[in-house]
């Protein structure tokens, strides 16, 4: 056929930050290869049991032109090898970390590892065709999974082959991509429009009449939030608040989703910064880019018992659509399965076509105490197929993520916004990987493996159409709209909750998230010592003055359950003679300070601490260790108002007693600096995702958790051993 368009490797890098990409037509057709289990079974990996004569695997053929657009994996792989065209010879071949990252050609966040996983969304694109290949690092290796995105493109489009050698304006280009999607800036001033209007209780306010042609590039919400309001108030006005756009003068809107899922906040508020959606500058913000003709019409209805004073911030773009472009959706669907199994998959989407997928946010809450509602494998059936020909592997492996997600994240097109056990928020956006259909497209995750776990999953779903079609409203009633009471993440696994929001600094949404349990529970210990960390929490925030009052009158009360817990923040944060260590073990320890035993215990559960007066000096922390369960860990912390660390690669380790232990004496040759080998975890972990409550923020949530005994040889494995830390209380 006659090439209509030809497409070099720099402007699909280019292509990766227009934003208006998005409601152009694909390219091409989309196509998923995976590890899924094609029997329906939940063994979604491959175990690589024989290689081919040359040592090597091969992942996919594919037949050009065409796009690689992701690439996701958590396989056991050595190198990655790519054939271009019928060349015998690979043109690159690159070992894991330099194609996740590492290489000129291969650089984050396009190319990166997240929360578990290895994701390179680096278009890759292939004129003819196209061989993957792995060398994996271990044969037999357990639980190998993989998914390869691409794109065949349409007749008339043709592309060159990724270049062997990058030219300076190829490089520079890439880095240019890199750099803007890292940033991912948003710009609430250049061209921006603003409109103030009150939303009465139980109405709806028509808010915008927009005359077209034109493009609305950027729609953000901000709603007066009263001092008076509650957490739980805050919380429920993310889906009382609801906004729908219609387009062309139509009967029914295109888009009809609460406020806050619109902005990938589906509970709470939490601050991220997406390329299509956004938490930031306190405008809950969508720039999915929507093409119109002739109107649009964007409404707010309120569903709560208050009017809501509301700022609204806008784009017009002020140019005419261009030809093909397409009409934006947005739907909201849940499903609540609390007293037994679901039984059934949650349905995201039933779209009828031409149109293309463009992405979901979805919130999930478990509530059999079970990390399997995570095992919910995506299943895309389009047009005329019988059986989905798109089968993921597993929820967090469909946002990037793995292994039930190691950390939060928030990048250009994927992120987790909230992890606690067990309840997550995550999002992906389809960019060049958008998933195109003719006649019919319908998403499916499944509740759980076999659709058998308990709880409850809502989605807002975004795709575009050729023509405006109606979507359903949320459910009317906010029993449907909200999450269930019996939620485990508001129990033992707050904690864990916490420790996550810490990790990236959001102190603001810890502190709330404090507030809303205290609200929701029933007064206890746990509710009162909560009290103590929100305090501290202020102490963070607005400095250590804010919170001295209420944490004086919380010390001062005997009777109060967290009474210790807010003197001991005070003071190790006020008295320069005061000094907090804590330790949180997996195994019998035993903390010395200077030589004298300060806390012994076996409590992985739990942190504890002890209170010391100590003199401005040298001192040194020392810890000695001994396993009494697998997987043992060795994590501590110290906290004055000048000296605050956590146990990290600046501390010693020995696998030998010292002698004089545990008078450590100068460095001996038994000492050596904690090496990348025995520093590698974080809590929570999937065995331990519970912990009690306790007032010391900051404390637990880093990458801290030590484990020398990976040191040891196997039959040393339930050595004791050794740690030491020296610091200094200055003058």
């Amino acid at each position: 056929p006659e090439t209509t368009r030809h497409i070099q490797w720099t402007e699909w890098l280019e292509l990766m930050t227009n934003h208006l990409e998005m409601a152009r037509a694909p390219l091409g057709h989309s196509t998923l290869i995976s590890t899924s289990d094609t029997t329906g079974g939940n063994n979604d990996f491959t175990h690589w049991t024989e290689a081919e004569a040359d040592g090597w695997i091969t992942l996919a053929e594919l037949e050009g032109p065409g796009v690689v657009t992701r690439i996701w994996k958590t396989a056991n792989t050595e190198r990655w090898r790519f054939h271009f065209d019928g060349e015998p010879t690979a043109r690159h071949e690159w070992s894991n970390s330099e194609f996740f990252g590492k290489s000129r050609e291969m650089r984050p966040p396009l190319a990166q590892h997240v929360s578990g996983g290895s994701v390179n969304y680096t278009p890759i694109p292939y004129a003819k065709k196209l061989k993957i290949s792995i060398l994996p690092s271990k044969l037999g290796a357990h639980k190998n999974y993989f998914h390869i995105q691409s794109l065949r493109l349409d007749e008339g489009i043709t592309t060159d082959s990724l270049p062997k050698t990058l030219s300076t304006q190829e490089s520079d280009t890439l880095e240019r991509v890199n750099q803007a999607l890292a940033a991912r800036r948003w710009d609430f001033s250049t061209g921006v429009q603003h409109r103030e209007a009150t939303v009465p209780a139980g109405e709806s306010l028509s808010l915008l009449q927009l005359e077209g042609p034109d493009i609305l590039s950027l729609l953000a919400f901000r709603p007066t939030l009263s001092q008076t309001m509650t957490a739980q108030e805050r919380s429920a006005i993310l889906r009382k608040l609801q906004v729908r756009i219609t387009w062309e003068g139509a009967e029914v809107p295109s888009i009809h989703v609460p406020i806050g899922d619109f902005a990938a906040n589906s509970f709470f508020q939490r601050r991220h910064r997406s390329w299509y959606t956004a938490n930031t500058n306190q405008f809950l913000s969508a720039r999915f880019p929507m093409p119109f003709l002739t109107s649009a019409t964007i409404e707010l209805v309120n569903l709560s018992s208050s009017s809501v004073q509301m700022e609204t911030a806008y784009r017009l773009e002020g140019t005419a659509p261009e030809a093909g472009m397409r009409y934006a959706h947005a739907t909201f669907r849940d499903l609540r399965a609390t007293a037994r199994p679901a039984e059934k998959p949650f349905t995201l989407l039933h779209a009828k076509g031409p149109g293309h997928l463009a992405g979901c946010y979805v919130s999930l809450i478990g509530t059999d105490g079970s990390w399997f509602l995570l095992e919910s494998d995506e299943s895309i059936r389009r047009d005329a197929e019988i059986t989905p020909g798109w089968s993921g592997t597993g929820l967090e492996d469909y946002f990037n993520g793995a292994w039930y997600y190691k950390g939060l994240y928030d990048d250009a097109f994927y992120g987790l916004l909230e992890k606690a056990p067990v309840r997550t928020s995550q999002y992906r956006w389809h960019h060049l990987d958008k998933v195109d259909f003719q006649d019919s497209l319908d998403m499916k995750f499944e509740f759980g493996h076999a659709n058998q776990n308990r709880g409850y999953m809502s989605a807002v779903t975004w795709w575009y159409q050729e023509a405006p079609t109606g979507v359903r409203p949320p459910p009317p009633t906010l029993q449907t709209l909200h999450p269930p009471v019996v939620d485990p993440g508001l129990t033992g696994g707050l904690m864990a909750h916490l420790f996550e929001l810490e990790r990236e600094g959001l102190w603001e949404e810890a502190r709330e998230r404090c507030r809303y349990f205290q609200e929701v529970s029933e007064p206890s210990v746990w509710t009162q010592i909560i009290e103590v960390r929100e305090h501290a929490y202020t102490g963070i925030l607005e400095g250590i003055d804010a919170s001295t009052q209420p944490l004086a009158g919380i010390a001062s009360n005997t009777n109060h359950a967290g009474h210790i817990h807010a003197r001991q923040w005070l003071l190790a944060n006020t008295s320069e003679t005061a000094l907090l260590v804590g330790t949180h073990n997996n195994g019998d320890a035993t903390t010395y300070l200077d030589g004298k035993p300060i806390l012994k215990g076996d409590r992985p559960n739990e942190l504890l601490t002890a209170l010391l007066q100590v003199r401005p000096g040298e001192h040194e922390l020392a810890i000695e260790c001994r396993p009494t369960r697998p997987s043992p860990w060795v994590s501590a912390f110290v906290m004055n108002p000048s000296t605050n660390f956590v146990t990290d690669a600046t501390w010693e380790v020995s696998v030998e007693r010292p002698a004089n232990w545990p008078q450590t004496g100068s460095t001996t040759e038994i000492w050596q600096a904690v090496p990348r080998l025995i520093w590698n975890d974080m809590l929570p972990l999937p065995s331990y995702p519970q912990f009690a409550p306790n007032g010391f923020p900051g404390v637990q949530c880093y990458r801290q958790l030590l484990r020398p005994w990976n040191l040891l040889p196997a039959e040393r494995k339930q050595d004791v051993v050794y740690l030491r830390k020296r610091f200094t209380i200055p003058e």
